[in-house]
């Protein structure tokens, strides 16, 4: 469970990078994704900072008791 928000970190980022291209593929007009930043080309460049503050705190310990 310690790795969950590293790979779904790694999968928006793997996705991030062809939302134009899935926009094309399912012929969705550009208007419709304009103001979605994961549909600009700089996304990944915006939110994949290891100096931003998301990066600077240790990660929470598991917990045991979660389900």
């Amino acid at each position: 469970m310690a790795a969950l928000p590293e790979v779904t970190e790694g999968l928006i980022a793997a996705v991030a990078v062809h939302a134009p291209q899935l926009v094309e593929a399912f012929a969705l007009p550009r208007e419709l994704l304009a103001d979605w930043p994961i549909a600009g080309p700089g996304y990944a460049d915006a939110y994949d900072d290891p100096g931003a503050p998301w990066h600077t705190a240790p990660a929470a310990p598991d917990r045991e008791d979660a389900v």
